[in-house]
């Protein structure tokens, strides 16, 4: 059996997260627009999730 502290040190290393951040960032530069457009006075947001805080640089 796998210990399971190994395998994700290895899946989600820097080389993971750097192959993710420009399709992420493009993902947000789609999405942003339309969430901006339903909810247009956000003043601040909070990112609690996996990544490089791409989203929030979008």
């Amino acid at each position: 059996m796998q210990n399971t502290e190994n395998f994700n040190e290895n899946l989600y290393d820097e080389d993971f997260y750097n192959s993710q951040k420009d399709g992420s960032y493009k993902s947000a530069c789609e999405i942003l627009p339309i969430v901006d457009s339903i909810f247009p006075k956000i003043e601040s947001v909070i990112d609690i999730g996996c990544g490089v805080g791409t989203w929030l640089k979008a």
